[in-house]
């Protein structure tokens, strides 16, 4: 939550995608169906923590569901009892599709949103009776911020709604099929077979680094690496490798 609200939603991705110990998925992968106290409450070989205060029933992570609500989804409330809302989600191309949905004292909200293959991007609400939502449409820009929406104009992507069902479709400024960026730690290409092999032919110090589980240094973006010349590294190469990898679709 603090990462997003801070602008940071990409990183809170990265944490909710990681696998490994300490990472929300570690436990799911563990068979876990509740929160649990500690990070590591079950071992690996499926054994419990010796440590005490090991509750596997435990609200201490749970606040990773409410990024799933607030962020994932969009959906804020901006009025006691939730009589209105900001929807405004953050989408990621590692979930592709999301649809959610709160039963609030004042009705049920909705969000959905999906990234398409051909890169437009579709989006649709749910606003409960006698109720209102700020709906904040993501990277919607628009000839001068607006676009039209049905006999409703939106204006630099932000458009208020009153009680009812609505669906949006436009092109985004900001293509969500490409995955990587100016931002993408070196880290998260471990799992990419395009992007290693491109590494290993062309910066193999990196792909090493990668490879050889160097936490440290594979936490750094492209930018960071391409100043750290200590490591052997050449700018220019490393800048170049970088727009090669930015330019791989999540599709392809």
């Amino acid at each position: 939550m603090t990462l997003a609200q801070n602008g940071m939603a990409n990183l809170a991705y990265d944490f909710l995608f990681y696998e490994g110990f300490p990472g929300w998925l570690y436990a799911v992968n563990l068979g876990a169906t509740t929160i649990w106290e500690r990070w590591n409450s079950v071992l690996p070989d499926g054994t419990m923590h010796p440590a005490g205060m090991n509750s596997l029933n435990h609200y201490s992570y749970g606040s990773v569901a409410e990024f799933f609500y607030e962020y994932m989804a969009g959906i804020r409330p901006l009025a006691p009892g939730f009589g209105k809302v900001k929807i405004a989600p953050v989408p990621d191309i590692r979930l592709g599709h999301v649809r959610c949905s709160y039963d609030s004292v004042s009705g049920r909200y909705g969000s959905e949103w999906e990234i398409r293959e051909d890169g437009t991007f579709r989006m649709k609400v749910e606003v409960p009776f006698g109720c209102e939502a700020e709906v904040v449409l993501p990277d919607c820009g628009g000839e001068n911020g607006t676009m039209n929406a049905g006999e409703r104009i939106v204006r630099n992507g932000t458009i208020l709604l009153p009680a009812g069902v609505y669906e949006f479709s436009y092109t985004p400024t900001r293509d969500y099929r490409f995955p990587y960026g100016p931002d993408t730690r070196i880290a998260q290409l471990a799992g990419d077979e395009r992007a290693m092999e491109i590494l290993r032919e062309e910066l193999p110090i990196v792909y090493g680094m990668i490879a050889g589980g160097d936490r440290e240094n594979t936490a750094c973006t492209f930018a960071e690496l391409a100043n750290m010349a200590f490591l052997g590294l050449d700018p220019a190469q490393v800048n170049a490798v970088a727009e090669k990898i930015y330019a791989l679709s999540f599709w392809d």
